[in-house]
């Protein structure tokens, strides 16, 4: 709470300098690392280094094993709840159903059912992951795909779900 405008802050991970933080405003006297598009390479010991006239002091973080596995649930459950609705796009082959995420990471299971039983993927049917667009490929489709599909996003605790109905009323 005490930091200064002169005091120079240096962030490490696994003892290799990561970031020099040199432009600091500390009207609220926290320090913070921005970690864009986080995922497991990002596991490891963090070490924070402060210094200025007064001395030097430091702080450290081991998110490493469950602290990690929990801070992983956490960013896979707001990409979840990030998740747009369900939308329908026709394409040459059929239909596509889709939602767009902020962020897509592979530890967020992504699972689809159609009138309540799962998926089988086959050379019609497919699912997969475009940047930030999670999507269901109906190549053509029959009478037999009308009917309620949903798409759950598992954060590794809660389900979150998006459902579309395609039975055409």
């Amino acid at each position: 709470a005490n930091i200064k405008k002169e005091t120079h802050i240096v962030w490490y991970k696994d003892e290799r300098e990561i970031s020099v933080d040199e432009k600091h405003d500390f009207k609220d006297g926290i320090c913070t690392l921005l970690i864009t598009e986080f995922s497991k390479k990002d596991a490891g010991f963090y070490e924070v280094i402060l210094k200025d006239d007064r001395g030097k002091d430091k702080s450290r973080l081991k998110l490493v094993d469950e602290a990690f596995q929990e801070l992983m649930t956490e960013v896979c459950r707001k990409i979840a709840l990030s998740a747009t609705d369900l939308k329908i796009q026709s394409t040459a082959e059929g239909i596509r159903l889709y939602s767009f995420v902020t962020y897509y990471l592979d530890d967020l299971k992504v699972n689809w059912s159609h009138n309540g039983t799962g998926i089988k993927y086959t050379d019609r049917v497919k699912s997969g992951v475009t940047g930030e667009q999670i999507w269901l490929q109906i190549n053509e489709p029959t009478p037999n795909d009308k009917g309620k599909y949903v798409m759950e996003l598992f954060d590794g605790k809660t389900g979150h779900q998006k459902t579309v109905d395609l039975s055409g009323q």
